[in-house]
This record gives C-alpha cells, structure tokens and sequence, in this order.
C-alpha cells in the first residue's frame, strides 16, 4: 500500500516536472505563431501604443518593434532626456 502511495507521488512529481520544463517551449511556439500582423489586423494602422519605461532596455525593444510596424508610441519615462533622445532616434528612424 505504501508503495502503491510512493509510486503514485513521485508519478506526479514526475509529471509537474515535465510540465515545467516543455511551458517555456510550448510559450515560445505560441508567441511565433501570434505572427505580429496580428496586431495589425486587430487594432489598424497608425493605432497608438503606450509603453511605460520606454527609455531603456526592454521597454525600449518594444517601442523599436511597434514602430517598426507602424504604431504610433507614447512613451513615458522617469528621465527627460533619454526620453528625449529615445524619441528623436524612433522618429528619425521609423
């Protein structure tokens, strides 16, 4: 009887296991397959995105991507001029 129990909680341990290490590759086959016209169709061209951090790292890379796809960004950052320069370079560049 014990056994059976043992059997049963390393089965379980067994699987919560397997299920934490294949979530991050099942998430990342979703996201590649939310292609990002997705976007586009959903909410249009010329649509407004506001990313918070902006300025830096990954708020950043976000704001690159959106303006890559033709969203207009309103940014918010804590420091003025590197919300300043962010702006300018996303302008000049997209």
């Amino acid at each position: 009887m014990i056994l059976e129990i043992g059997k049963q909680i390393f089965a379980v341990i067994g699987f919560s296991f397997i299920c934490y290490l294949i979530y991050p590759l099942l998430f990342a086959i979703r996201m590649s397959l939310w292609s990002t016209q997705n976007f586009i169709k959903i909410y249009g061209k010329n649509s407004w995105v506001v990313v918070t951090g902006g300025s830096d790292g990954i708020g950043f890379g976000f704001c690159e991507a959106f303006a890559e796809l033709g969203f207009n960004i309103c940014l918010i950052a804590r420091n003025e001029k590197k919300l300043e320069n962010t702006s300018k370079y996303l302008a000049g560049k997209y």
